[in-house]
Parts: structure tokens; C-alpha cells; sequence
């Protein structure tokens, strides 16, 4: 599967940057016909190209790139057999986990974002988590009282399920989350438990440990009686790991139901039937890699649409040189985070531009060509994202802000394609699944080495063993989902994925 990024290009890098977006989007099956290409490589102009193409000439020649490709693309020498070598394709993935940075256009551009840098400029806090902690709180409060502008939802929700993830402990996922409920502490007070609710008025979520729910009955009994709430697990495995297969299960349909819903009722002999209603759920719980992968693979949450529901978010550290941390209390995270209060007391009424629609529409549109198992809901939060930059910024949906979330909706797409867990429930299934994912297009080549590098294969931590990778090549190769593309300079194999 592709991993296509859209990154800003300008000058004389930008007709060879639409080429080799070209070649990377040729195995997509939607974008066969020729002006689905067309339409395809005009949005990335519009979004990347800095300054974009825009008169008739430099359109057509975008046009002529797909009527007429050889005229663009260099002819590759054929693969013989002999003494002939091919070079391995480099690996291009748009992750590495020890070295990644979020989008920094992303942490820009409104109050929201200006918070975020308060609580981690100076820390080894990746930003984003702080980030993806504000989306969990403030979508959690603004949840029924902001939608979006001409809005053809019959109900739409700004709450969040987000699962953060690093790829070693001690990140800074569970500081970050204590530093946003700090911000917040004095601006926005807990819902009165046995005095009146003031209509209007705004308070802080409460908070419980998704930990403690050991069973699907339990859970809905506990959010009967807090039915307004965010579900924290600071360690994310603990939900999962920890039950059995049926209490997984029934955990899962529930948050399946309220991620949209309000109402969900469950029962067993033991423990009676349980109905919880008016229900606003929220989730925040932390992972790392391993355990991420662990806690959802083999079990169906992919299929099941559960995973879709969830907000991926990674983060390494960030290096702070030994220098000691800001003192955050002396920053002015408490009054942003007073500001922010009185918006989501007061939310605007929210508007769009011209422009802005018609970017949001072009990107739903190239969302729809992408491999649909990892891009469902996407838009859905992309719409959720919008709305949170306009809200903490002048209520006006500006292309500036449909930018912004189309790269922090695209770095989504890229997280989806690295994190996801396979569903097969053998070994086997899958490794044989990793090995396919290597293969870029069809025209990718990989060598044994660079599979086993990038799969771990005889890594301190590696998953699988020789003999289980060797197994899984040799049964893609007989089953022809790959072909074996010739020999390397050192007379090894190396492979391509069978063309579609």
C-alpha cells in the first residue's frame, strides 16, 4: 500500500514532486480512469505546490502527465535474467519512529495550538500529545453546542477516542494529560454531584479509569451513574489485556455505541441488565507501540470499526540538551486556558469562506481514492478538527485552517498505515501481511535483508523468527502475490508485488 505524503513544494522541485506523486498513486484502483488521475494530481497542486499551478498551460501539462506519461517518466531498464543486476528501491516510509516530528503547520494557528506550546515548550513532551489531550477535553465540553456550518449531520459529535502512543515508556503521555487538567483547574469547576445544575453553565469533564472496568455489565453500570465523562487509562493495555475474550468484546461494542450514540444497555445472568442513557463518552488512554499492537491484534478491531473510531497519536521525545523544564506554572497556560473557557461558554456561531469549501470538498474527494480499510472516518474527524481551530480562533473557517487539518488528517492516514494491527488471528496471517506492506506499488523492490531489517528479524525485539519469515515468503511467493524481480549487485534475490 502507498505511503504518500502531502509536504509543500515550491519552485523547480514542484512538476518532479507531481511525477513522483503520480507514480506513487498508479496502483490505486480508484484512480484508473484517466480524469480520476486528472482530478487527483490538481488537488495535490492546489495543496502542495507553493505557488501553485494555475494557468491553462501549466494545467494542461498536469493533464499531459497522465495522457502522455512516457514523455515524463524515464524508461526503467528491463529485468533479465544473467548476470543483469537491479538495485533494491530505497525505503521511502514516512515514519521512523526514533526520529519522527508531527507536522509542526499542525500546532499552529489558534488558541488552541498556543496552549499546547505553554505546556510543553522546553520539556521533552512531544507537543501533539498535549495536542490530542485538548482535542479529548475541549471536544468533550463543546460536545452539542458547536456544529458545522450548513451541517447535513443529523448529530454531530465533537468528542474524541484517542489512543497515545511512543515507541519507548516514559514519554510523557500521563504529564502531559496532568498538565491540561492543571490549565483548566481554576478556569472550570467539577459538575455539582447532589446540588442543582445550572443550566448554561460550563463544567470541568469528569474524569474515571477505564482500568476499573472489568466487564461489559460493570461498565455500563458505572456510566449510569456518570453518564458525562472522559474514560483516562494511563496504561491503554489494561483495558484489553486483562479480560477475557468475552469481556473484551462487550467493552468494545459499547464504546462502538457511544462514539455517536447516547444510549446502550447490556446485561448477563449474573449481573442483571444494566441500561446507561444520555451518555457522553470520551476516551484518552496511553500505549506504547508494543503494547498498542498487543492490546488489538488478531481480535477483529480493525473490522469491527472499533480502530476507525480511535485517533492515533505518536510521539517520541523531544530533546531538551539536560536543560531543566519551564516552570510551568510561571507560563501563561491558565490564561489561554481562561480564554478558551469563555469561548466554549460562548462558542460562536460558526462560518466558512468559498475557498475553504472548495478545499475541504477536493480533499474528501482524494480521501474517498485512498485504501479505504484505514480511511474510514477520517473525514469525519478532519470535520471534527476544523471546527476546534475555527472555534479558538475568530469562528471562521478559513482555507489557512482547512490546511492545517488536511496535514494533521493526512499524518492520520500515515499512523493508520504503520499502527494498525493485522486482524488475523495466526502468526502467520500476520507476517505474511507485514511482507506485503514493504511493497510500496508494484514497482517497490525489496531484498531479503531489507525485510528483515524493517520486520525486526533477529532484533533484540523483534516478533517473529527466520524460520517463521522464511515460511511467509515462500508462501507469497507460491501463492503469487509477489514475484521474484531478479538479483542484487551481491547475487541475492529480490522481490516486487504482483501488478494488480
Amino acid at each position: 500500500m502507498s505511503r504518500r505524503n502531502l509536504k509543500p513544494v515550491s519552485g523547480n522541485d514542484r512538476f518532479p514532486a507531481i511525477v513522483r506523486y503520480f507514480l506513487d498513486s498508479r496502483d490505486t484502483p480508484a484512480l484508473k480512469s484517466p480524469q480520476s488521475m486528472k482530478e487527483h494530481l490538481r488537488f495535490f497542486n492546489e495543496l502542495c505546490c507553493l505557488p501553485k499551478y494555475e494557468t491553462a498551460a501549466e494545467l494542461s501539462k498536469i493533464d499531459d502527465l497522465v495522457d502522455n506519461p512516457e514523455k515524463y517518466i524515464p524508461s526503467t531498464t528491463q529485468v533479465s535474467i544473467g548476470s543483469t543486476y537491479v538495485d533494491e528501491t530505497p525505503s521511502t516510509k514516512s515514519l521512523n519512529e526514533e526520529k519522527y516530528r508531527f507536522p509542526a503547520e499542525c500546532l499552529e494557528g489558534d488558541r488552541l495550538c498556543d496552549l499546547t506550546h505553554e505546556l510543553t515548550d522546553g520539556t521533552f513532551i512531544p507537543p501533539q500529545f498535549a495536542h490530542a489531550d485538548l482535542q479529548v477535553w475541549t471536544g468533550h465540553v463543546l460536545d452539542g453546542r458547536i456544529v458545522p456550518p450548513n451541517s447535513s449531520f443529523l448529530e454531530f459529535s465533537t468528542r474524541f477516542y484517542i489512543n497515545k502512543l511512543s515507541y519507548h515508556p516514559q514519554t510523557g503521555k500521563g504529564e502531559s494529560w496532568d498538565r491540561v487538567k492543571w490549565a483548566f483547574a481554576e478556569a472550570m469547576h467539577p459538575r455539582p454531584m447532589e446540588s442543582p445544575v445550572n443550566l448554561g453553565d460550563l463544567y470541568s469533564p469528569t474524569i474515571v479509569d477505564g482500568t476499573q472496568w472489568g466487564s461489559g455489565p460493570f461498565m455500563i453500570s458505572q456510566l449510569a451513574e456518570t453518564p458525562n465523562c472522559i474514560c483516562w487509562m494511563d496504561e491503554g493495555s489494561g483495558m484489553w489485556l486483562t479480560k477475557a475474550p468475552t469481556d473484551q468484546k462487550a467493552i468494545e461494542n459499547a464504546f462502538l455505541t457511544f462514539f455517536e450514540k447516547h444510549e446502550h444497555g447490556t446485561g448477563s445472568f449474573k449481573n442483571k441488565k444494566f441500561v446507561a442513557s444520555n451518555v457522553h463518552l470520551s476516551m484518552n488512554a496511553c500505549f506504547t507501540s508494543n503494547s498498542f499492537t498487543e492490546s488489538y491484534q488478531g481480535r477483529g478491531a480493525g473490522g469491527s470499526g472499533f480502530l476507525s473510531r480511535v485517533l492515533l497519536v505518536f510521539g517520541t521525545k523531544i530533546p531538551t540538551n539536560g536543560k531543566a523544564w519551564p516552570n510551568y506554572q510561571e507560563t501563561k497556560a491558565r490564561g489561554i486556558a481562561d480564554e478558551m473557557a469563555d469561548i466554549m461558554a460562548n462558542p460562536l456561531s460558526l462560518s466558512t469562506t468559498p475557498e475553504a469549501t472548495h478545499l475541504a470538498t477536493d480533499f474528501k474527494k482524494w480521501i474517498e481514492k485512498e485504501d479505504q480499510h484505514f480511511t474510514a472516518r477520517i473525514g469525519y474527524y478532519f470535520d471534527k478538527d476544523t471546527l476546534l481551530r475555527a472555534t479558538f480562533k475568530d469562528g471562521i473557517i478559513t482555507a489557512d485552517i482547512v490546511r492545517r487539518s488536511i496535514r494533521w488528517a493526512q499524518e492520520q492516514l500515515n499512523l493508520r498505515k504503520r499502527f494498525w494491527p493485522i486482524d488475523s488471528a495466526t502468526p502467520q496471517g500476520v507476517l505474511e501481511f507485514k511482507i506485503l506492506n514493504e511493497f510500496e506499488t508494484s514497482e517497490t523492490l525489496r531484498s531479503d535483508r531489507q525485510l528483515q531489517d524493517a520486520l525486526h528479524i533477529g532484533f533484540r525485539d523483534g516478533k517473529f523468527s527466520a524460520q517463521q519469515f522464511n515460511w511467509a515468503r515462500e508462501a507469497l511467493l507460491k501463492s503469487g502475490q509477489i514475484e521474484r524481480a531478479g538479483t542484487n549487485r551481491k547475487g541475492n534475490a529480490v522481490y516486487r508485488r504482483r501488478p494488480q
